[in-house]
């Protein structure tokens, strides 16, 4: 078949103009293949777990009477704690107002404390005030068979006279805590006294003691 001369000159020309651009990019530059190593797996960034401090045991669980009184109330109209006219709303076993008061919940134990087959908690409470070296101790009962703790009684043991333990068995809580004698002055503590605790109606009383000499260990 016979081309026309003019129509291959075209041609021959687009061609030319074309040819350029088949190496260039939109950018102007060569094109060069993306290239894909399939054989190459991402590298994993290895990372260690944390190794748990085993020298530190956990802190022993609340009993479920304890966990309530720790957000009772302290005191009532006719039975004030320290210096407080109206009860002390614990919220999970503390207190701190303004002032610097702190008063916080540090054992406790659960059980049927008078003998009427419904459970007491027995907390030992720490009071202290902004500015002074005071650390009032007390034990402090309320009734947690309801749906609510409802404070029943109290009995102040003194400043600096930590509580180490309480246990409630057979109708009355046994306490261990640390004090001085009668010539002893604060901050001495020359006694590891354990008490038998009783509570009758709203009076919680101690019924008796044994005493043994404290050194500090």
């Amino acid at each position: 078949m016979r081309i026309n001369g003019r129509f291959a000159a075209a041609v021959a020309i687009m061609g030319l103009a074309l040819a350029p651009l088949a190496g260039c990019s939109k950018g102007g530059g060569p094109t060069t293949p993306m290239t894909i190593d399939e054989t190459t797996e991402p590298t994993a960034t290895a990372t260690s777990e944390p190794t748990p401090d085993s020298s530190t045991p956990p802190p022993a669980a609340m009993p479920p009477g304890c966990i309530d009184a720790s957000n009772g109330a302290v005191g009532n109209a006719t039975v004030h704690y320290q210096d407080f006219d109206t009860p002390l709303p614990l919220n999970g076993g503390s207190y701190t107002n303004v002032a610097g008061t702190t008063v916080s919940m540090r054992t406790c134990a659960v059980g049927d404390l008078d003998g009427d087959g419904a459970n007491e908690a027995l907390a030992a409470l720490e009071y202290s005030t902004y500015g002074t070296d005071q650390q009032l101790w007390t034990l402090v009962a309320w009734h947690v068979s309801g749906d609510a703790p409802i404070f029943v009684g109290l009995l102040e043991l003194g400043d600096r006279t930590g509580v180490q333990s309480i246990a409630i068995s057979g109708g009355a809580a046994t306490v261990v805590w640390l004090t001085r004698g009668p010539t002893d002055t604060a901050p001495a503590l020359t006694i590891r006294r354990t008490s038998v605790v009783k509570l009758t109606g709203t009076a919680l009383a101690e019924a008796s003691h044994t005493d043994e000499a404290y050194s500090g260990t």
